[in-house]
């Protein structure tokens, strides 16, 4: 069973940086957006997102937790997938000398 999604609530388990973020009093369900979502909903979710002070943070705290069922830092979850394979791909990459150019998302 999973967990809905997180909202910051102002507590002080919450991080430090939720306070600062763009998100902060909207209701959670406008970021619980993935591939089936329309469009419009992941544009709405995402332009919130590309104004916040905090995005990279709450990205960070994404990845880190495990976050899934909304988007955090501007990422669906299969678009947070994506970009962690490639930060991945990335990373061997560099061990084996190879430094090409490429988009992460």
């Amino acid at each position: 069973m999973t967990a809905g999604p997180r909202v910051f609530t102002g507590e002080a388990t919450d991080p430090i940086w939720s306070d600062h973020a763009a998100c902060r009093g909207i209701p959670p369900n406008v970021f619980c957006v993935d591939n089936n979502s329309q469009q419009l909903d992941i544009d709405s979710a995402r332009n919130i997102c590309n104004s916040c002070p905090v995005r990279i943070d709450c990205l960070e705290h994404a990845l880190a937790n495990q976050e899934h069922g909304m988007m955090w830092g501007g990422l669906t979850d299969d678009e947070r997938k994506k970009y962690q394979t490639a930060v991945r791909n990335r990373a061997r990459r560099a061990r084996q000398g190879q430094t090409e150019l490429f988009e992460v998302v």
